[in-house]
């Protein structure tokens, strides 16, 4: 059955879709409300993304904290494949991330099924389709200038900064606390906040995440 969209009438028997979801049940919930719709060519659905040789016309993305990893792993088998993400939770830097992929489409799980369908048409025809939510909050990322850059920087205090400093400059723990007078003991609590937030597992991890973000130069 054809349905409207914006005073025109869009056919979508031609068009296949591959469920990409973890939670079987959300997974196959979402595929038996399509199939009813009788409207498309084929509607899969898988756990996980392994790449195949069949192609379908829109991926449906449903991983809040993978989809911008998935959408990689897809693009590089296909760099034109349309990709739709549905997210449960709001959060600037998924958003950040998913635009910065090139996402199709972004839809809440929240959001009416209506709002699904009008997606995916619109993303079948080559264009992009947001929820209002995800636009608004793409609209403020966008004025306040927010890049992923930004939201994924870590804030350091400003002693992490100096052992990250001295860890660079090859110092031992007890020659970083007798520089910035500091107990060994406390010198090693400040590497491993390092450790943590950095999500480094050695030195050398550090000393690369320092260089690549600026805060100390070879």
């Amino acid at each position: 059955m054809p349905i409207k969209g914006n005073g025109r009438i869009l056919e979508m028997s031609q068009i296949s879709v591959l469920i990409i979801d973890e939670d079987n049940l959300s997974r196959k919930g979402l595929r038996k409300m399509l199939n009813d719709l009788n409207w498309f060519t084929e509607i899969a659905e898988i756990g996980t993304y392994e790449h195949t040789e069949e192609n379908y016309d829109i991926v449906i993305v449903c991983n809040d904290f993978k989809s911008a990893e998935l959408i990689k792993e897809i693009r590089a088998n296909d760099a034109h494949q349309k990709i739709i993400v549905l997210l449960l939770h709001l959060e600037e830097l998924a958003i950040a991330k998913l635009i910065e992929e090139e996402v199709n489409g972004i839809v809440l799980k929240t959001s009416p099924f209506e709002e699904l369908i009008k997606c995916i048409q619109l993303v079948a025809e080559g264009r992009d389709f947001f929820s209002q939510e995800v636009s608004t909050m793409f609209y403020h990322l966008w004025t306040n200038k927010k890049s992923l850059k930004e939201l994924t920087a870590v804030n350091f205090s400003k002693r992490e900064t100096e052992v990250l400093v001295a860890i660079c400059n090859q110092k031992t723990n007890d020659e970083i606390a007798e520089e910035l007078f500091l107990s060994p003991s406390s010198v090693k609590k400040y590497r491993c906040s390092l450790l943590e937030k950095t999500k480094s597992k050695t030195s050398v991890g550090l000393v690369l995440y320092a260089v690549k973000n600026g805060i100390y130069k070879v």
